[in-house]
């Protein structure tokens, strides 16, 4: 499989489309995530290599077929980008992942956020599930209203942290 795995984390983006591809390890977000996005539930979800057009933030893939790219974006549509990727192929579906519920695109970063809270509480998940539910919902939480990590405060390492030289 063609995977791209030199993520640039510094954008918001970014560390959230890491987080929900973790995500989707878990039955629950993979059957709830599918159906919103009317994709068969046997697809394989991962980002793809660059294309011609470009790199899209997520293929789904079924019987060894691309059936459809996901973008992914904080904010709105990134229109030109979405029109590159739909030049590609008539087969591959084009998806918008956007940040708002009014921004209108196929789903909301929002509607995957509420929906993962509430999860958190209704599935009872504990453990490695539920600090991966929470850390995707703070991500998106902060990406999604204009706040980086470059923009919160850095609080310096503690002595305790520190790796201490060995003699």
């Amino acid at each position: 499989m063609e995977m791209f795995v030199n993520e640039d984390l510094s954008k918001p983006e970014n560390r959230i489309n890491l987080a929900m591809f973790q995500l989707l390890q878990q039955n629950w977000f993979v059957k709830w995530f599918c159906e919103s996005l009317d994709l068969p539930e046997d697809v394989v979800i991962y980002p793809p290599e660059n294309i011609a057009a470009g790199r899209p933030d997520l293929a789904a893939k079924r019987d060894k077929r691309i059936i459809a790219y996901i973008e992914v974006e904080c904010g709105s549509e990134n229109k030109e980008q979405l029109v590159r990727y739909n030049n590609i192929s008539d087969d591959v579906r084009i998806i918008s992942i956007v940040g708002k519920i009014s921004f209108g695109g196929d789903l909301s970063l929002d509607e995957i956020m509420n929906f993962v809270k509430n999860s958190i509480v209704e599935k009872k998940l504990d453990g490695q599930k539920k600090i991966s539910a929470e850390y995707l919902v703070k991500l998106i939480e902060l990406g999604t209203n204009g706040r980086t990590s470059q923009s919160l405060p850095i609080a310096p390492v503690s002595e305790n942290r520190k790796v201490k030289k060995r003699v």
